[in-house]
């Protein structure tokens, strides 16, 4: 991430503020699916976490809005990035296992047996997800400040 920060700012100063917010936003990504993914899976969702802020970083200061220290690129994108990879990194013995409390189970149909396509219901539940808590960060941004 660092890097790339650094490409986007060739020929300035270096910005210690913007690696550090890409190691945070690595950091975020991986936070919702910490427990059930591998090790290679983790680094390659913090590293798309960390694109993902710098993207986001870019188009914000573009658009013109006010948010000096990259809260909104740090925290909602790759945020929303680690809901949505977590079951589609979730390859730790198949796709249909799901890491719980007792360890890693699959989900089980009306026949007893392990159902697949399972990660595709986790991977749309995790979605909606994503859109209750925008909506609800929504409703509670409006009652706050209007």
């Amino acid at each position: 991430a660092f890097w790339l920060r650094f490409a986007f700012s060739w020929g300035r100063t270096g910005d210690l503020l913007g690696m550090c917010n890409g190691v945070l936003a690595g950091l975020v990504s991986i936070s919702a699916g910490c427990s059930s993914v591998t090790h290679w899976a983790s680094l390659c969702i913090g590293a798309v976490g960390a694109m993902l802020y710098l993207c986001a970083s870019f188009v914000l200061r573009r658009l013109g809005f006010d948010d000096p220290r990259d809260v909104f690129a740090v925290h909602a994108v790759p945020g929303f990035w680690g809901l949505v990879s977590g079951p589609l990194f979730n390859w730790h013995m198949n796709a249909d296992k799901f890491h719980r409390p007792t360890g890693w189970a699959c989900d089980l149909g009306d026949d007893g047996a392990c159902r697949t396509g399972a990660w595709v219901e986790a991977v749309w539940a995790n979605l909606v997800g994503v859109v209750t808590i925008i909506g609800s960060s929504a409703v509670v941004a409006c009652l706050v400040f209007f």
